[in-house]
Order: structure tokens, then C-alpha cells, then sequence
């Protein structure tokens, strides 16, 4: 089947008609035409009386063009009836709005697009100016190789990997890295808490260090600690060995969770020679300066509220600066965007990347950084205080004990990055329809299940049967309306950055087809009737399928 309706190609025709219509009707110059290319001409609308798909770009234009909106929007609707598309209805809502209702050679081809082309939710959008597709790396959890992982970094796994999806539906080459931390003070306070666990076990009358660690996983590397190390207290060799056997675990546990990375990259693989390019290029840049013995860098001329020192008074390199000099190799790297998620402690480390990276003169917008905000545990309706260095935290292993990796992903990605979650362990453990992870992938498993029935009783769909949309009412036009947005809202989850918007998309998807699967059968009836329903429901069954795997999450078959 070729030409087929679906968003994306409904979309292409209405802004290339919008655009063409504008640039032959007013006068446009190319930046402003650029300008309005750049504009959301094509919005799914927030309520269904004002129809399938809005256009409100007229709102929008008004005062360039000196006209009002609603000459604008009459302007639009005579270029919307000039696209080749056959719509159900146009109307003009003001001050200036443009809506359009779909008919069913729009939405029929929809559901055979969904379920016969794999590229349905997928768009050209993230590409360069030759048409390969933008480099772009995402690192995420980085979390130091000091303990187990715990819930935040779970959450921050979630995030990068169903980010990391969806740029790839956007046509973005997109590697996932993982930055350990095998450096700094840190790894001295571990060595030095594992030491003293080992001294206590022996008997001596020793106290952890301040800021030390504390827990069973302390006291287990203290028993497997090589003899020697422990005899010379070497506390870089302990660091080296500990640090490297906890990220190891780290990997494991992420692989667990169902997140592998393409790259782990280490601070300690970072060399002088790069520490000292990062140095010579701020100065060059005049972005250094020297005070009270320390190196500091200007950031505060470059969008931070403070400088910064990247060389302490006494000879030590920074994280900031390590930090720095990470980003340097990236850039070298020739990506073309790189979007690091942050813990939610580093607010001021974002400031102070953004603001080094553009005195380095790096591009702006090159480097993005998104917070993923605190995860608290909730207990008996109380929020437990949890850190490693108070020896109390539920790590990222405990927690796929008591709950699957799959409602932990979902519940994660159903808020913004920014709100903080109150992670409830009896409600994420309901194996009811009131888990939404549960009563998504029951609608999915139900559609599989009426395909086995209905091919053991050889009343299967044909493939490219067409199907009499004359059999559809408004309760099938409802579901293929929301089959038709996905392609959209998978879009908008992405360049937005909004996973939220995905998950609310497939309960709402989910719910709409278990209430039509309750009101009518799909086999057992008329045959034309049924291959019109099991069309539909097929659709639907692709589309949960793709939009699970998207965000990290299976589509069981059988439940």
C-alpha cells in the first residue's frame, strides 16, 4: 500500500499547503518564513469538541502579517482544502482557530499503516543538512562507584533509556554512556571505610571516618579484600579494587533492570595532556584567573551565579575540572548533541557545565542537561530518610525484588523529570487493573490472545483484506482517532522531553479498548464485521506493543 493517510503525511500536506498558501499571499521574507517552518502548525487539541486536529498558528501570525487571525484562519482553511486530503470537516472557531474532523479514509488507513508498516511512529526529523542522522549521546545515572545502585539511579536508567528510544524513532544515531567516577575523595573514603570495616572485624576499636560509608556491603568487601592490600593499607589500591568491583555489579544489576550501555567511560582514563588542553584553552579564552593560591574559572561571565575552582590550593584537580575535560573528549568525539541526566543534587553542577562548556567555546545548545528529580520511599504513609553514608537506602536491586522492572520504569517515566515521586511499594506491587503497567499490557495480551483464538479457528484477518468502513461507528472512530495520534505523541515525548506524555497516551489507549472489548465481540459474529473489529483491535495491539518497547517496557503475550 503506498500514500497512505497517517499523521506524519497528513501533517507534511497541511504545513506545505499552509506554507505555500502564505508565501504566494503575503509578503515573507526567507527568515521569517524559517521562522514560521519552525512553528507546531499541526496540534492534536485538548478537547474533542474542537475537532480531530487544530490549527492554531494564525493566532500566532497575526501581528507580523497585520491581519487579524480570523482572515488568517480563512486564508489557512482555502489552503487546508487545496492539500489533496479529503477532511470531514473544517471550521473556523475564534479568534483563529482552524479545526479539522477526520473521516474514515483518513483513519482506515491509519490502522493498516499501524499494523503493517514498522516505521509508523518514526520521523526524519533529528538529521543533518545531508540527511544522515544527528549524533547524539545521552549519559545517564553515572552514579560513583562507591555502593549499590539505589531507586534514584533507577529512575535516572528509566529516563535515559526511554529517552535514548525515542530520539531513535526521531532518526537520531544515539549512544548511551555511562561515566564512572574512579577518581577523588571519594574513592579515599571508600578504601578507608572498607579498612576500618575490616579492622572492626578483626577486632580493633576503630571508628569509620567522617563522611565515610556504612552497610553490609562495606562489611562483605572488608572479607574479600586481598590480604596484602590490607596488610600495607594501601588505600589506592583498595580504592582501585573496590571501586572496579562495585561498578561491575553496578553493570550487572542495570543489565537486570534491561539497560545495557555502549560505552563506560572512566575519569581515570582521562589524561594530563586533556586536563592541560582544558587549562590552556581558558586561558587563551581569558576565562582564568588565580585567587587565595586556587585556579578558578570565570563561569560567572558565562551564565552561572559563581566562578568556580578547578585547581584547589594545594595542587589537586576538581571534578568540574575532570568534568571539563570529559566533555572536551565528547565534543572531540564529533557528536553532534550530547544530554546528560543529572541526580537531583546537582542543580549547581548544571549551571556551572553549561556556563565551562560555553567558555570553552563549545556551541550553545550542544551540551543539555536534564534533572531527574528525588525519588522518596513511602512507608505506611511516611517518607523513610535514606543515604549510603547513613548505611540506610533501598537499592536498585532490593527494589527489582519487590517490584518488577517494568512498573518501576513506567512508574518513573509518568512524571516530568522535574516533579519529585513518592515511590509507594504497595501500590507499585497491585497485580490488578489499578496498576496501570498491569492494565496496559492486559489490553495487549487480550488482542494476542484473540489472534491465536481466531487463527486456531481459521477466521483470522486476511493480510491487506480492506475492510468495509461502513461497518465502524463512533465507538471504532474513537479508538482509530487515538491510533492516529501516535505517531504525535511520540513525537512530542521526545523533543519535548516528555515521557509522561507517552504513558498517560497508552493507559488512555488501554482504557478505551477495554471498554469497547467489554461492549462488543470480535469473533463470533458477522465475518466482515469481525475482520473490521480485529483490524481495529490489531491496531491497537502494534501500537501498545511499540509504545512499551519505547519506554523500556515488555508486551507480554499471555497474562
Amino acid at each position: 500500500m503506498q500514500n497512505l493517510h497517517t499523521f506524519k503525511t497528513v501533517e507534511q500536506a497541511i504545513n506545505n499547503a499552509i506554507i505555500d498558501h502564505l508565501k504566494s499571499r503575503y509578503e515573507i521574507n526567507d527568515d521569517d518564513l524559517n521562522r514560521i517552518k519552525r512553528y507546531t502548525l499541526v496540534e492534536i487539541p485538548s478537547e474533542k469538541e474542537y475537532g480531530d486536529i487544530a490549527i492554531t498558528v494564525a493566532m500566532r501570525l497575526a501581528k507580523h502579517l497585520k491581519e487579524p487571525p480570523s482572515k488568517i484562519a480563512e486564508s489557512i482553511v482555502k489552503a487546508v482544502e487545496g492539500c489533496g486530503i479529503t477532511f470531514e470537516s473544517v471550521d473556523i472557531a475564534e479568534p483563529g482557530f482552524v479545526n479539522l474532523r477526520l473521516g474514515w479514509n483518513i483513519l482506515l488507513d491509519t490502522l493498516y499503516e499501524a499494523i503493517n508498516n514498522r516505521e509508523y511512529s518514526c520521523w526524519d526529523i533529528l538529521k543533518k543538512n545531508d540527511g544522515a542522522p544527528l549524533s547524539i549521546q545521552v549519559e545517564f545515572v553515572s552514579a560513583n562507584p562507591t555502593g549499590p545502585l539505589n531507586i534514584v539511579n533507577a529512575r535516572a536508567s528509566a529516563l535515559g533509556l526511554a529517552l535514548s528510544n525515542l530520539l531513535g524513532k526521531m532518526g537520531a544515531e544515539v549512544e548511551k554512556e555511562y561515566f564512572v567516577n574512579d577518581r577523588g575523595r571519594q574513592i579515599d573514603l571508600l578504601a578507608e571505610s572498607i579498612l576500618t570495616a575490616k579492622k572492626i572485624e578483626d577486632g580493633e576499636d576503630v571508628r569509620y571516618p567522617d563522611e565515610g560509608y556504612k552497610g553490609r556491603y562495606i562489611e562483605e568487601l572488608a572479607s574479600e579484600m586481598n590480604k596484602d592490600l590490607y596488610r600495607m593499607g594501601d588505600i589506592k589500591g583498595i580504592g582501585v579494587w573496590a571501586s572496579e568491583k562495585i561498578r561491575k555489579e553496578q553493570e550487572r544489576v542495570l543489565r537486570d533492570f534491561g539497560v545495557e550501555f555502549d560505552r563506560w567511560y572512566h575519569q581515570s582514563y582521562i589524561t594530563d595532556e586533556e586536563y592541560n588542553n582544558v587549562l590552556n584553552t581558558l586561558r587563551d579564552r581569558n576565562a582564568l584567573y588565580e585567587a587565595d593560591k586556587a585556579v578558578w574559572i570565570k563561569t560567572s561571565e558565562y551564565g552561572d551565579v559563581q566562578d568556580w575552582v578547578l585547581i584547589t590550593s594545594d595542587g589537586r584537580y576538581t571534578y568540574h575540572l575532570a568534568d571539563l575535560a570529559y566533555h572536551i573528549n565528547k565534543y572531540r568525539r564529533r557528536y553532534d548533541r550530547v544530554i546528560n541526566i543529572l541526580g537531583p543534587d546537582h542543580h549547581a553542577h548544571m549551571a556551572m557545565m553549561l556556563a565551562g562548556v560555553k567558555a570553552l567555546g563549545i556551541p550553545e545548545g550542544w551540551l543539555e542537561i536534564i534533572i531527574a528529580q528525588q525519588v522518596n520511599i513511602v512507608e505506611k504513609g511516611k517518607r523513610l530518610k535514606m543515604g549510603k553514608r547513613l548505611g540506610r537506602y533501598i537499592t536498585m536491586e532490593e527494589l527489582m525484588k519487590e517490584v518488577s522492572p517494568d512498573v518501576c520504569k513506567f512508574f518513573f517515566l509518568d512524571r516530568a523529570p522535574s516533579a519529585h515521586i513518592d515511590f509507594d511499594f504497595e501500590v507499585a506491587k497491585k497485580t490488578s487493573l489499578e496498576n496501570p503497567v498491569f492494565y496496559i499490557q492486559y489490553a495487549y495480551a487480550r488482542i494476542e490472545s484473540l489472534r491465536r483464538e481466531a487463527t486456531r479457528a481459521g477466521i483470522l484477518i486476511p493480510d491487506n483484506l480492506q475492510v468495509n468502513m461502513g461497518l465502524y461507528g463512533e465507538e471504532e472512530k474513537e479508538i482509530a482517532r487515538e491510533v492516529f495520534y501516535y505517531p504525535q505523541v511520540v513525537k512530542m515525548s521526545a523533543m519535548g522531553r516528555k515521557t509522561q506524555l507517552l504513558t498517560c497516551y497508552l493507559h488512555n489507549l488501554a482504557g478505551k479498548f477495554h471498554r469497547y472489548y467489554t461492549r462488543n465481540r470480535i469473533l463470533g459474529v458477522d465475518r466482515d464485521l469481525s475482520y473490521a473489529r480485529q483490524l481495529l483491535s490489531f491496531s491497537v495491539a502494534s501500537v501498545i506493543r511499540d509504545g512499551l518497547n519505547v519506554l523500556g517496557i515488555s508486551a507480554p503475550e499471555r497474562m
